[in-house]
């Protein structure tokens, strides 16, 4: 209510949530290559990546510090690959996602009012989305920014 220009102003405050999950991802992710950085100079034999079961948990070789490693490399690991996910799962444009007060402010005014109708539908629209895999679409991006991540760690360690 107490936005000026309501649809340019709700758009902005929608891009915020998502901008703000990209540069947590960006932030993590720079933590996690300093580290590795780190942990390579000391342990040279050391594998630094993301691991392809992302559950494992990093061997990271026996130190007085070494719980500080683990920590350091599973945090900043997690935090990127969370942060970009939800940032890309906020983008939907699917009521109340943010992805859908931005498509609102970009239609025009008759289309606005369907997307508001859509609203009350919006938790019935995303569990058929999810049950007929539908999201699948807006979530291969996820799959597209992992690969990246993964080609600058191997080219940054060359591994």
């Amino acid at each position: 209510m107490n936005l000026k220009r309501f649809p340019r102003d709700q758009a902005l405050i929608a891009v915020a949530g998502p901008f703000s999950n990209f540069v947590l991802s960006y932030l993590f992710f720079n933590i996690f290559v300093v580290t590795g950085i780190i942990l390579k100079t000391i342990y040279s034999d050391m594998f630094v990546g993301i691991p392809q079961d992302l559950f494992a948990s990093p061997a990271i070789p026996e130190s007085p510090v070494s719980g500080l490693w683990f920590v350091l490399v599973t945090v900043s690991l997690w935090g990127a690959l969370i942060n970009i996910s939800l940032g890309i799962f906020n983008l939907i444009p699917i009521p109340p996602l943010d992805g859908s007060w931005i498509l609102r402010a970009l239609l025009p005014r008759k289309a606005q009012a369907f997307v508001s109708k859509l609203h009350f539908w919006s938790f019935i629209l995303i569990i058929l989305a999810i049950q007929f895999k539908l999201l699948d679409l807006f979530l291969y991006p996820i799959l597209g920014v992992f690969g990246i991540y993964s080609a600058i760690i191997t080219s940054t360690f060359g591994l």
